[in-house]
């Protein structure tokens, strides 16, 4: 299907031009050679069709089929010329019309150019015999109006051409840009509904390379004065975990501390990066995560080309890292609710509220044959609080708590049960093999001291081991390893006891 572009503008030229000769000619009293006319405008308009016909069924032969067709129409309009008075014929016109058509077609000055100058040379020699009927210089006019016609327009093409460029290029920017406004607020969106650290770390990686088309990206957090990797992409783990960078030196640590966006054009140039990013990356640009007048980190994106990463990537690189910034320090207040609300202050360890969740959901939705429970009492802990005071109790309760952590394995959970009593939930773990960490348990805790400022205090504790039973209960579970600790305790305590 022919679309409204060039080529139907020159169809509709042809024909009006077709229409409008005939029209002249019946309008205008003449002594015309009316034959050789009508002969003209009929081969004129059957070669149109032709062209137009090929120009369908072959649109990508457009431009070579008007290069083409140009000899047949500059011959047709000398010929009319000739037919209607030679150089004194008003059809000279239509030179300059075909000039200036062909230069606005092609968007070429050259193009131009080299119709004016084949014009200027079918005109002369199909109408040799009239030129003695104008004087030279008129003809000389003629032919200069012709090319000034063809300099023009290719001139006025060429600005044309250079502004459409420039605005296809200004609104190629734009669309980018509005993308990218777009995916930040998406990512906004996503940022906002984060519950966790991890997940806002991962949003702002994925978000980077996205945002930024960058292979590589990676996301650094603050540990005491060193920045360390929390998340990356396009890096290799292993290598980054021995990686650590200053808070206060280099270039990571002027972003760090200068708190606005950075670039690096050349990451050779620095001696830690081209060990780090490999050959893959060669630009760099940093922002760091603002909020609250507090930097919690660098985001940083890499692309592997030198020079790559502009202005306006820094300035959507600094926007998400602000975002994200905002987001981490939203849920570091989450988080904290989340775990003060399970965890005891006092010794750090989950609190009895979360311990009963925790064991109701092994119970009831993960089952399992080999669920154990520990339950830990220190012997004579009101001594220790009579004798010392509250204040010395509470350290001993806080050593006795990290040593029962520090003993049961990373999937085992340990809760403060009240007061003295302590609690682990140790899953996949035969019954033996709890009794065999409650020995662990309690033989630590036995070779341990504290020193206070009045002396050394040594204190033994008692346990009880028990494992869950199909069909029962969570209280039923709990009350028999209550019972494991009562026999503990009434057989002499500094024991472990099996129900």
């Amino acid at each position: 299907m022919l679309k409204m572009n060039k080529d139907v503008l020159f169809a509709v030229l042809r024909i009006g031009s077709l229409g409008g000769v005939l029209l002249w000619i019946r309008l205008r009293p003449n002594n015309y050679e009316l034959n050789a006319i009508y002969s003209l405008l009929a081969v004129f308009a059957i070669y149109s069709l032709v062209l137009y016909l090929i120009v369908l069924a072959r649109p990508g032969w457009d431009r070579t089929l008007y290069r083409f067709f140009l000899v047949p129409d500059l011959l047709f309009l000398s010929l009319m010329s000739k037919y209607t008075g030679s150089t004194l014929s008003e059809f000279e016109n239509s030179f300059y019309l075909i000039v200036a058509l062909h230069t606005f077609y092609y968007q070429s000055m050259r193009a131009g150019l080299m119709t004016a100058t084949l014009a200027t040379i079918t005109y002369t020699l199909v109408n040799l015999n009239g030129l003695p009927l104008v004087h030279w210089s008129d003809l000389l006019l003629r032919m200069i109006l012709l090319f000034l016609v063809a300099l023009c327009v290719g001139f006025l093409t060429w600005e044309i051409k250079d502004a459409y460029n420039k605005l296809s290029h200004s609104n190629q920017s734009l669309n980018i840009k509005l993308d990218q406004i777009t995916s930040l607020y998406e990512v906004n969106q996503g940022l906002a509904g984060a519950e966790t650290q991890i997940q806002v770390h991962e949003l702002a990686v994925a978000a980077a390379s996205t945002l930024l088309q960058a292979p590589v990206v990676f996301l650094l957090r603050p540990e005491g004065r060193k920045l360390r990797f929390v998340k990356l992409q396009g890096l290799d783990p292993e290598d980054a975990e021995r990686i650590e960078f200053s808070t206060s030196h280099g270039i990571v640590g002027k972003a760090f501390k200068g708190g606005e966006p950075l670039i690096i054009p050349d990451v050779g140039e620095y001696e830690r990066f081209p060990d780090l990013l490999g050959m893959e990356v060669k630009s760099l640009a940093m922002a760091p995560l603002l909020a609250e007048n507090r930097v919690l980190g660098i985001l940083c994106a890499g692309r592997p080309q030198i020079g790559s990463l502009n202005t306006m990537d820094s300035e959507f690189l600094g926007l998400l890292a602000s975002m994200t910034g905002t987001a981490i320090l939203r849920t570091e207040g989450l988080e904290s609710t989340r775990r003060q609300a399970i965890t005891d202050p006092k010794t750090e360890l989950y609190n009895y509220r979360y311990f009963k969740a925790l064991l109701e959901e092994y119970i009831v939705n993960k089952p399992c044959e080999n669920l154990s429970l520990l339950m830990l009492d220190i012997d004579h802990f009101k001594k220790v609080n009579d004798t010392w005071g509250h204040p010395i109790g509470d350290e001993v309760l806080k050593m006795v708590a990290a040593t029962f952590a520090s003993v049961v394995r990373s999937v085992d959970v340990v809760a403060r049960y009240g007061g003295e009593e302590f609690v682990a939930i140790l899953p996949d773990c035969p019954v033996e093999e709890a009794f065999q960490v409650g020995e662990r348990v309690r033989i630590r805790i036995e070779d341990s001291s504290l020193e206070v400022d009045s002396g050394i205090i040594r204190v033994t504790v008692s346990l009880g081991a028990t494992s869950y039973r199909t069909g029962e209960t969570l209280e039923d579970l709990v009350n028999r390893v209550d019972q494991a600790l009562y026999k503990a305790k009434g057989s002499g305590r500094n024991q472990v006891c099996v129900a």
